[in-house]
Parts: C-alpha cells; structure tokens; sequence
C-alpha cells in the first residue's frame, strides 16, 4: 500500500515519464504496464479527510495536474492503436482513465487543451463501446 507521502514523491518523480511510457514504449504489454502504474499512483487517493494537504501532496498534484494533457494524449493514442484494443490490453487503459477522471473532479482544469482532448477521448471511449465485442469492456465504456 502506498501511503500519501511516497505517493506525492512517486508522483513527482513518475508522472510525466510513465505518460510517456504509456504513448511510446516499445511494446504493447510496456504500454499496458504504465498504464497500470499510472492507475495505481492516480488512484491511491484514500484520504477522505478535511485536513489540508501537506506540501508534497499539493506538489504531486499540481505536478499530475500538469501532465494531464500528455495523459489523457496517451490514452487516446492507445485506444487508436489495434494491438491496445485487445480486451485484455484494453481493460487497463479503461480503468486509469476511471481514476484519472475522478483525479481531475477534485479540481477545475483551466488548461482548454486538456478539456478539449477530454471531448476527444469521450468520443474515441464511445466508439470503442459500440466496436467491442466483450461485454466487460462495454460495461467500463458506459461507466466513464
């Protein structure tokens, strides 16, 4: 279990690489694995608490927040790439673009790139339910 204060360090240390990963790696099964570290750090958020965020909690986020662009970008180029759409590659992606939605309702996005490549990965998430055929990535589609 990641607890807050390696989490913010991780997400400093990581979050721009592994949205690089995630777009460029050299292989499907890299491409898949940043992205299943990308959910674990985005989604590790279990403090539900009132207290203000420490320091380093307000600088892992303000540095997710600053890669969210490159994200949701490397997202959208998965869901393009056949060998990514497979179910089982497929199911990764879905589920960190879950927790990086509820990441970025924790705060209003200023940047208008990253808002309009939200329209594009919307509409590239509705044409992925209507192509699959498995009814596990369909379920996912329809919850984002």
């Amino acid at each position: 279990r990641i607890n807050s204060s390696n989490r913010s360090m991780a997400l400093v240390l990581f979050s721009s690489s592994l949205c690089e990963a995630a777009r460029n790696a050299r292989s499907p099964f890299l491409k898949s694995e940043a992205f299943r570290l990308l959910s674990t750090l985005v989604g590790t958020n279990t403090k539900e608490s009132t207290d203000e965020p420490s320091d380093a909690e307000k600088k892992g986020y303000d540095t997710l927040f600053g890669c969210c662009g490159s994200f949701v970008t490397s997202v959208i180029e998965a869901l393009k790439d056949s060998e990514m759409k497979k179910a089982k590659r497929v199911r990764d992606i879905l589920k960190t673009t879950e927790k990086l939605i509820d990441f970025l309702n924790k705060k209003p996005l200023n940047d208008a790139g990253t808002v309009s490549s939200l329209a594009l990965l919307n509409d590239e998430i509705v044409a992925l339910k209507i192509a699959s055929e498995s009814q596990g990535v369909v379920l996912l589609c329809g919850s984002l």
